[in-house]
């Protein structure tokens, strides 16, 4: 008796959405919630189930919702992020802390502060550094 949840997606020329499926247990029952919307939007939220049922009344809404969705041609997300991506995002914070160090070692330390600047280096030195 596990919770579950699923992440669809349906995409064609005209629209982008994502649908989310979800068997939760809320103490001895179970309740099937979902949530979908446009991709990158915000999802509307609902519940098959409006009093928590056993698990397998849940487990058989969650199944019929699943299915009735990939019969309309959603299709199951993959992963979100891979090992790839966050050893990207890794080896820019640590060029990030990196160029903030030697600004501070070049201009001293009270005069740069501790948050990303958004403007070319030349830039931000500049801006920075003005009494």
């Amino acid at each position: 008796m596990k919770t579950k949840s699923t992440e669809l997606y349906f995409k064609d020329a005209k629209s982008d959405k994502h649908y989310n499926t979800s068997l939760e247990k809320l103490g001895e029952l179970f309740i099937v919630n979902f949530a979908y919307g446009k991709r990158g939007g915000n999802l509307k939220e609902g519940t098959k189930t409006p009093k928590p049922v056993a698990y397998d009344k849940a487990l058989k809404i969650y199944d019929k919702l699943v299915k009735s969705k990939t019969d309309k041609g959603y299709k199951q997300s993959k992963v979100k992020s891979s090992p790839k991506t966050t050893k990207v995002k890794t080896e820019a914070a640590k060029k990030s802390k990196t160029t903030l160090k030697k600004k501070k070692k070049i201009f001293g330390k009270s005069k740069i502060k501790n948050y990303p600047l958004r403007r070319t280096d030349e830039q931000s030195i500049k801006t920075v550094t003005e009494p």
